[in-house]
């Protein structure tokens, strides 16, 4: 069992646990297990795209809606919708029937 007290450190031990793999999970079972949760703050940082990075235009997606754990974002200038799942980091697309520029 690891310890929630991060009296000996200066990061509390959740910002560690979320530095470390950015799990929800680690983070929910470290609160359910009386972690503090103050001064505790995530960083913004990339998720590579991968295949889904169709061309190197601007503007692919304009606007998001998130739904559950994952963001959904409406094709602007990419030929689907981007789905990323903020727990897994797991991209996918979604085709999107319609072709041109500023569908969205």
């Amino acid at each position: 069992h690891a310890s929630t007290d991060d009296s000996n450190s200066n990061e509390p031990i959740m910002q560690q646990a979320l530095d470390f793999n950015r799990s929800i999970t680690t983070a929910q079972l470290l609160f359910n297990e009386g972690a503090s949760c103050d001064n505790v703050g995530l960083s913004p940082r990339m998720i590579p795209l991968g295949d889904h990075n169709c061309d190197n235009s601007d503007w692919k997606w304009a606007g998001l809606a998130p739904y559950g754990n994952k963001v959904f974002y409406a094709p602007h200038h990419a030929p689907s919708v981007l789905v990323v799942d903020g727990e897994s980091e797991e991209i996918r697309s979604i085709p999107c029937p319609l072709e041109g520029k500023k569908k969205w």
